[in-house]
């Protein structure tokens, strides 16, 4: 093994040849894998041209010399990689392909594809007008990819040649960096790229002559033309690292991984693309492999690791958790003890019986007894692991962090030896999914030991305090409702069952914190059942409108969101209930109340649920007698239209100054309810009036108005009543006055306003004693023909 660099090589060949065997040069592809990828490889490279950066080692180059020709059988890519890299700095300084700077370097070609080899012999010899600067003055954005295909020598049939287009990718990313470097740095850039002694980017020469037993499968699929999956690739590369840290652990690893760790994952071949031509293992036992080392990196709290690969080759990643670092291999018999456990438990079973073991514990998004609901369209948490763990990454795979822990939670038992404790996985999955949980990759080194404490020790009971390990990983809220609920279906397997039962709700997945959990039994069966016909598991919201009005009668449920937010119910997207059932209050009443009054309500009427729903909104409506906020969105259902259930208020309170938001935010589209109950009630057709605010300055009440197709301001809803915007046009005035005579209308500051008589203030909340929309929507109807 020598270690040396692109120039390097020439001391010992001519020429480098990529034979017709190898696949084309791959690096230039534009999908965003390869794209990121090569951002990150040529970023890298750069970085180690810098004055006095460290030096980029590449790792291992594999090839075979015959002739003076170097034919490389691994580093097809980086060696082309490195070739443009030379290439376009000698183009740049001018260095002429027959001075002795050009001299220094091998002759690269491909002999993958006649054109690939014609593209390489031109490419030397070609030096673009780089101070011109490869513009012209109709196209200021040409690229160099672009200057190479309007040359004459470059036939169109070249575009088809994915080597070619590989190759102009990666010179048009490189020209992107350099082209604002000055001729000194890209000198110093060469220097330091073709030092003799000490290159900036250098990796390891291996003769095929020297290419121990680890590697001959490798050299077998070249020899017959086939490329070696990346899987391959990295066994024999973490086979060699094993090897300098431990010799016994490669042998281990050897045997395993060709063995029983094959065994294991072998009916789980390709579950990701269940493509017959690609039934291999090789994807599942990658992920397998990448899910154990972040938990290795968070189990040992290995703050100089990442819990994944990013821009590092993987084995190279893997060589900073279980190499020569693990000077004492606990890491390393994490990993094995691992992999064996999943062996031990899953060892025989084809992929139908893998299935079976999981779902004798889980169920999928419904609550069946004895089982624990995952809220998942599947519970093989092993097939989810093999298939999605990190993919594309962490944090947004399809394997979620709760699903990590949750099987992190069964191999801590199956390390162990031990079968799932049911309850004690129920407790984890309700504190993994309770809304202020607040799970995060950088959070993983917490949670780990809060999940080992669980599953060895349980919850302490009430009134104890509780363990440090549980009280950083988790929810103190939860905690807390967990000790609670503990020790309730300790002293009754009823309402144990009952509990579960309100726990495997997808709406409140575990989180019970809407309910009075030490009422009467008898009343907590009855709210149970009542909750699942308001929110029925195949169809939430099937009476999503009606309930955001019915619920409201029963007092002000919102749950305050921060930054004068408050958020309600929503006829149409279900996550919103379960944040205003489950997300953390300064006072649980204030969603405990209301919520019980409506069940009881509703499972002492009669007919079926919309008609009783129907009842208790028709019963609290008749005896209003003073109005206030909560009486117009009740009344009104439009008012309740929003659909993200949010409402923003600039006095920080629910009452008469809201905007009604569709999303998050207002810089989406919103309405202000009260115009949109004016407008409904008037049944004026709504493409004469623009009524919507949004993706514009926030906008107080006082700019919030109804507007005329035509542009004109006429009528905004104010605390007090509702202010008119007199019309521009002076023959429009005395029309106006009529108008405006009959409603004993005010001036102020130059509008109009209609006040809402008389109006009263009790207990916090202000109330009108006669309907706004009501007196709004007559207004309306006698403006608008003045401003159309």
């Amino acid at each position: 093994m020598t270690t040396t660099s692109f120039a390097g090589l020439s001391s010992n060949i001519e020429r480098i040849e990529i034979p017709i065997i190898q696949r084309d040069y791959a690096q230039g592809r534009m999908d965003e894998t390869t794209r990121r990828i090569r951002s990150a490889f040529l970023d890298a490279l750069l970085k180690a041209l810098e004055p006095n950066a460290k030096a980029q080692p590449l790792d291992f180059v594999y090839g075979e010399i015959k002739k003076g020709a170097l034919i490389p059988l691994d580093g097809q890519q980086r060696l082309t990689t490195l070739f443009l890299l030379h290439w376009y700095l000698a183009a740049r300084l001018g260095i002429a392909t027959d001075s002795a700077n050009w001299s220094r370097l091998p002759t690269f070609t491909y002999r993958t594809r006649a054109s690939s080899t014609a593209f390489c012999q031109q490419l030397v010899t070609c030096r673009p007008p780089f101070a011109n600067p490869l513009a012209d003055e109709k196209d200021p954005t040409k690229e160099l990819g672009d200057w190479f295909k309007d040359q004459s020598w470059f036939p169109r049939a070249w575009e088809r040649d994915p080597t070619i287009i590989g190759m102009l990718v990666t010179l048009d990313d490189l020209n992107e960096r350099l082209r604002a470097w000055s001729d000194g740095k890209l000198q110093s850039a060469w220097d330091r790229l073709t030092d003799a002694q000490s290159p900036a980017i250098h990796f390891d020469f291996l003769s095929i002559a020297n290419i121990g037993p680890a590697d001959r499968q490798y050299i077998r699929m070249n020899a017959r033309g086939k490329p070696l999956t990346e899987f391959e690739r990295f066994k024999a590369r973490f086979e060699e690292i094993l090897g300098h840290a431990s010799p016994t652990d490669r042998t281990t690893f050897s045997h395993r991984v060709d063995g029983p760790w094959t065994d294991l994952l072998w009916p789980l071949r390709d579950s990701g693309k269940k493509s017959a031509l690609d039934a291999v293992i090789d994807d599942e036992f990658l992920r397998l492999f990448c899910y154990l080392s972040a938990l290795a990196v968070w189990k040992f709290k290995l703050l100089d690791c990442k819990a994944e690969p990013g821009t590092l080759e993987l084995h190279m990643w893997a060589e900073s958790i279980f190499g020569q670092a693990d000077a004492n291999g606990d890491r390393r018999a994490f990993l094995f003890k691992a992999m064996d456990a999943l062996h031990n438990t899953f060892s025989g079973k084809d992929r139908p019986a893998i299935e079976a073991t999981f779902a004798q514990w889980f169920s999928k998004e419904i609550h069946q007894q004895g089982k624990l609901a995952l809220f998942e369209t599947e519970t093989n948490l092993l097939t989810k692991c093999v298939v999605h763990f990190g993919e594309p990454s962490i944090e947004k795979s399809r394997f979620s962090l709760a699903q990590t822990l949750l099987f992190y939670a069964l191999l801590q038992g199956w390390m162990k030896g031990s079968a799932p404790d049911l309850q004690r996985l129920r407790v984890l999955r309700n504190l993994l999914l309770a809304p202020d949980a607040y799970l995060s990759q950088g959070n993983m080194a917490d949670h780990l030991p809060g999940v080992e404490h669980l599953i060895d020790h349980g919850l302490p009971s009430a009134g104890t305090s509780m363990p440090g390990a549980l009280k950083f990983a988790f929810s103190e809220r939860q905690l807390t409702e967990e000790v609670e609920k503990l020790a309730l279906k300790s002293a009754s397997a009823a309402l144990a069952a009952d509990i579960e039962r309100l726990e495997d709700h997808p709406l409140l997945r575990g989180c019970l914190f809407a309910f009075d959990l030490q009422a009467n039994p008898v009343d907590i069966r009855r709210r149970v059942d009542t909750f699942y016909e308001l929110f029925p598991p195949g169809g939430l919201l099937r009476y999503g409108e009606l309930l955001t009005g019915a619920l409201l009668t029963k007092g002000d449920y919102s749950r305050p969101v921060g930054n004068n937010k408050f958020q309600f119910g929503s006829a149409t997207q279900d996550p919103r209930w379960r944040d205003v059932l489950t997300g953390p209050r300064v006072d649980p009443l204030t969603i405990r109340t209301p919520l019980a009054a409506l069940l009881d309500d509703v499972a002492a009427g009669t007919g079926d649920i919309p008609a009783r729903l129907q009842d208790i909104v028709d019963n609290w409506r008749t005896k209003q007698k003073q109005f206030d906020w909560r009486y117009y969105l009740v009344n009104y259902k439009c008012m309740r239209s929003g659909e993200s259930g949010l409402y923003y208020s600039y006095g920080g309170s629910m009452g008469f100054d809201l905007c009604m938001l569709s999303k998050d935010v207002l810089r989406s589209y919103y309405d202000d309810p009260y115009i949109v109950a004016i407008i409904e009630q008037s049944g004026i057709p709504k493409e004469k009036v623009i009524y919507w605010f949004g993706y514009s300055a926030h906008l107080q009440q006082d700019a919030r108005w109804l507007r005329a197709k035509g542009g004109a301001n006429i009528l905004r809803h104010d605390p007090a009543g509702w202010v008119v915007n007199p019309p521009n046009d002076p023959a429009q005035h005395a029309a106006f006055i009529q108008v405006c005579s009959p409603y004993g209308m005010k001036q102020r500051n130059g509008e109009w306003i209609l006040e809402v008589p008389p109006r009263l203030a009790a207990g916090g909340l202000d109330y009108d004693t006669a309907d706004r929309i009501d007196l709004g929507r007559k207004l309306l109807v006698d403006l608008l023909p003045l401003y159309l």
